[in-house]
């Protein structure tokens, strides 16, 4: 049966008995939902606090700091005030390539130095452009076709990319 977020709540509260982690990647996804409301985010709040005793520990990646961005979305809460930022820019060229190479399936040599030079070396972006890869060879596409549908992505991380909003690189780019 769905799990309310008071379910929720008394589950964690009552079960967090070790040191845990939850990691919310892309605030700015969670936060354009509106089950994601302030109430949610103030159960966050209690739950990283006073619920588990101090055990429930939160890792965030977002593009800004999280309570300029909660405000941004009118959904500010305690909870955002909680992280100390950590920014991380691009991986080395090495470190890129080791997290490509991690891919299930080996990526042929143009799809990885496609990935490398649209992702800019940055994770996120790259985590995007090898998901989007990966999924074309479970499906047994073997094309360059999957391009399209990934550089359509590139667009949220243009911030990072520094690319125009308009570029949109075609198959075979």
């Amino acid at each position: 049966s769905p799990l309310s977020l008071d379910t929720f709540m008394e589950t964690m509260s009552d079960r967090v008995a070790a040191r845990t982690i939850i990691m919310l990647d892309e605030l700015s996804f969670a936060l354009e939902l509106s089950g994601y409301d302030r109430h949610f985010w103030n159960t966050m709040h209690a739950l990283a606090t006073s619920a588990t005793g101090n055990r429930l520990v939160f890792i965030i990646t977002a593009a800004d700091e999280p309570p300029k961005l909660a405000a941004n979305y009118d959904k500010t809460s305690p909870f955002f005030n909680l992280f100390t930022a950590v920014r991380l820019g691009p991986l080395t060229d090495t470190a890129a390539r080791e997290m490509i190479a991690a891919a299930p399936h080996p990526f042929a040599p143009a799809d990885v130095a496609w990935i490398l030079d649209q992702s800019r070396l940055w994770p996120v972006v790259l985590q995007v452009l090898c998901q989007e890869r990966l999924a074309a060879l479970e499906e047994g596409d073997e094309s360059d076709a999957w391009r399209v549908e990934a550089a359509s992505h590139l667009t949220h991380y243009a911030h990072l990319l520094d690319i125009s909003l308009d570029r949109r690189p075609a198959a075979g780019e």
